[in-house]
């Protein structure tokens, strides 16, 4: 019996991780056919071909009709790239890695109290109207 040796992201986590991110405007996901061979997997119809290799740490994302083309890597398990290119060019990444870990401290807080969450050098400083 043949091991499997690769280890695949599957159909549904590509789409998403190119929906992400992407800035190519992306079909459906049942327009697209889901294809694997030795490490590589990749969704596709004919205008756009989304591609990945290492398990969905690099993706590309190619539109054929408008030969647009979208390089991801760095894949670092929370939904962020650390790069991102595009038709050869390095642009910003759209969310930094920080942000989720940012967002969940904000979503603590309790707003009624928030005077006595603040630090003591802040509570020095506060004006209150």
């Amino acid at each position: 019996m043949a091991k499997n040796i690769y280890d695949y992201i599957g159909k549904k986590e590509l789409f998403r991780r190119a929906q992400n991110v992407s800035y190519i405007e992306l079909p459906k996901m049942k327009e697209l056919v889901y294809s694997k061979f030795e490490g590589c997997e990749w969704l596709e119809n004919e205008k756009i071909t989304i591609r990945s290799q290492a398990c969905g740490t690099w993706i590309i994302i190619q539109n054929r009709r408008e030969h647009e083309e979208e390089i991801l890597c760095g894949y670092d398990g929370e939904g962020n790239f650390s790069s991102h290119y595009v038709n050869g060019k390095k642009i910003a990444v759209k969310a930094d890695n920080k942000s989720n870990g940012r967002l969940k401290i904000l979503l603590e807080l309790d707003l009624d109290n928030l005077p006595e969450q603040l630090p003591d050098a802040l509570k020095e400083n506060r004006t209150v109207y």
